[in-house]
């Protein structure tokens, strides 16, 4: 059985941050976009923890590996929203910058983790 303690996971707490982070920027957004852009950012910073969580309870590295793929694609999607929102001029470019460089950091972790549970 190859469950591990995702509190316990660099990557879980730095997606934990990244999803506190998001909350933060998206609570300034306007409420034109409340159904739109805010909640679907929202959803990527919740999806990044969450699903390191998730895998880490499944019963094999294999599995584990499958809910770190889909947590790195929601950080990739959290840039590209980010990106749109400061283009929209809801963020400024000090904060997507700061938010992209945690992402960056974020992603590049993770990866080093999925590829240390290939040799599990």
């Amino acid at each position: 059985m190859a469950r591990h303690n995702f509190k316990k996971l660099e990557i879980w707490k730095a997606g934990m941050e990244i999803s506190k982070m998001i909350y933060t920027l998206t609570d300034k957004f306007p409420q034109k976009e409340q159904f739109a852009l805010t909640t679907q950012l929202n959803k990527c910073g919740v999806s990044m923890p969450s699903n390191i969580a998730e895998g880490a309870y499944r019963t094999s590295n294999k599995e584990f590996r499958r809910f770190l793929d889909i947590s790195l694609g929601s950080s990739a999607e959290a840039e590209t929203q980010l990106t749109i929102a400061e283009w929209r001029g809801y963020i400024t470019i000090e904060e997507l910058e700061t938010a992209v460089a945690k992402i960056d950091s974020f992603q590049k972790r993770t990866v080093t983790f999925h590829e240390k549970l290939n040799l599990l």
